[in-house]
């Protein structure tokens, strides 16, 4: 939790142009709080985002939204859709990721696509499209489950009110 505060602090002070502050504090989080997510400044991080296990292996993508009460499991990818058309590197889009959703480890999410409010990303799904919100996802291709009333999920909303 510090550490992501701590983060969103030095994305604040890298737009702003204090670029040596914004490394030192990226290197502080490396070295005391052993952070490895790769996030860019110009990524949007909602509050209450939590990368767990310290963000280990984590790559998000610089035009990423990630919305509130989110958590992101260690090596998770969220990222553009890249692809050659006619000779010429084009960047399709990148993810949007919806409030009070969990990404589990392993994860790749990648591609103009939404995520959802409240969704559960399995471990090792590989997501390229569309999820609606109130989903469960699952498996490579992605498998899409509606959560359904009445089921008590574990997700950063629930855990938080509790």
């Amino acid at each position: 939790m510090k550490a992501t505060k701590l983060l969103k602090f030095a994305i604040y002070l890298s737009v702003r142009n204090f670029n040596f502050l914004s490394h030192l504090i990226v290197l502080i989080l490396r070295y005391l709080f052993a952070f490895e997510a790769y996030v860019n400044k110009h990524t949007k991080i909602g509050g209450n985002v939590q990368f767990k296990h310290n963000g280990l292996g984590c790559v998000i993508h610089p035009r990423i939204n990630i919305g509130d009460n989110c958590w992101i499991y260690q090596n998770v990818t969220i990222g553009a859709n890249t692809r050659y058309r006619n000779g010429v590197l084009d960047n399709t889009g990148a993810p949007t990721i919806g409030s009070n959703t969990v990404i589990y480890s392993g994860a790749v999410i990648v591609g103009p696509i939404t995520v959802g409010e409240n969704c559960v990303i399995g471990a090792n799904t590989v997501v390229s499209k569309n999820i609606p919100s109130n989903s469960i996802v699952y498996g490579n291709p992605a498998i899409v489950k509606e959560i359904k009333e009445g089921i008590d999920y574990i997700t950063p909303k629930s855990l938080i009110e509790k």
